[in-house]
């Protein structure tokens, strides 16, 4: 769809959607904060830790919905460096664990199930080495939760996530907690336990600009950047609007064409959380259950149903 670059900002600014412009370089020329949000470039501000990495004696917790997906292809291997010597686990299985960082000497707390078993919530709770710590998967409301001496880090998902929380060894102080947008930010379960370093987050700081980083490099291989650039490549003039990933996470996307004549060409995609998308199935559902309840014994006569009640 063609439109101007003041009708699509007027338009997002009032429904309170993200909004990202990309030129046909693939550069990134706009990138709003509510953009930042959905994708996790920018972080929910529920604390703050320094940049980092594992370090030996560190307490490990994880959880994890399926083995080998969302993080960091994380295998049994991997689980060694907290000393999780268990080949019965396999990739696509739930894990929940608590370990020490290499230190051998100090047995883990660990449970898992395959992935197909999990009916309701899994759970694991532990007073770990004077720490009281529960991980938890929730499947009903699709979130994760860590909680250590009462602090929640709780993460929602769509498909597949890989939670971490890292206490310092030393201090026993949170030195990690996960957030959304870990992958862009290489903060997976596999790559930390592997040694790979994470970046500090804090509350003061502002969100990071990515004004003309490259769209492709920074959302590597997926369905919307493929779409991109056979359009930018003129290999095909059709954009589809719909649900795609972006960082791993689901969103629905519109794209808006800049027009030919315009000085720097372009397309625009206005976004929208795939899981708040999920959470007005989900109450479109129930309101839909309840309606045929009351058709079915006769409760609902005469009222009138809102004619929007059955519209996605």
């Amino acid at each position: 769809m063609l439109i101007n670059s003041e009708e699509v900002e007027r338009l997002v600014g009032e429904m309170d959607l993200g909004l990202i412009y990309i030129d046909n370089k693939y550069k990134i020329r706009m990138f709003n904060e509510k953009a930042k949000e959905i994708v996790g470039i920018k972080l929910n501000n529920i604390g703050s830790h320094s940049a980092g990495r594992l370090s030996q004696g560190d307490i490990v917790i994880i959880a994890d919905n399926h083995m080998g997906g969302d993080d960091g292809n994380l295998t049994s291997l991997d689980l060694e460096k907290i000393n999780i010597k268990d080949q019965n686990i396999n990739q696509g299985d739930i894990l929940l664990a608590i370990g020490v960082y290499d230190n051998s000497n100090i047995e883990p707390i660990y449970k898992y199930i395959r992935g197909n078993q999990l009916k309701d919530s899994f759970s694991l709770e532990s007073n770990y080495l004077g720490n009281k710590i529960k991980a938890c998967v929730d499947r009903e409301n699709k979130r994760m939760e860590i909680e250590v001496n009462s602090r929640k880090f709780s993460l929602q998902y769509f498909q597949t996530i890989g939670h971490i929380v890292i206490i310092d060894g030393s201090t026993g102080e949170i030195k990690f907690f996960q957030e959304k947008g870990y992958s862009i930010r290489k903060e997976e379960i596999g790559l930390l336990l592997r040694g790979n370093s994470f970046l500090g987050k804090d509350d003061k700081s502002p969100s990071p600009s990515v004004k003309n980083f490259d769209f492709m490099e920074m959302f590597e291989d997926s369905e919307i950047t493929k779409n991109l650039a056979s359009y930018f490549k003129k290999e095909s003039d059709i954009l589809s609007n719909g649900l795609y990933y972006l960082n791993k996470r689901l969103v629905y996307c519109s794209f808006y064409v800049h027009p030919e004549d315009a000085e720097i060409k372009g397309v625009y995609l206005v976004i929208k959380d795939g899981s708040e998308l999920e959470e007005y199935l989900i109450d479109r559902n129930e309101m839909l259950e309840q309606v045929e309840k009351k058709l079915r014994y006769g409760e609902v006569l005469h009222k009138e149903v809102p004619p929007d009640t059955f519209n996605l």
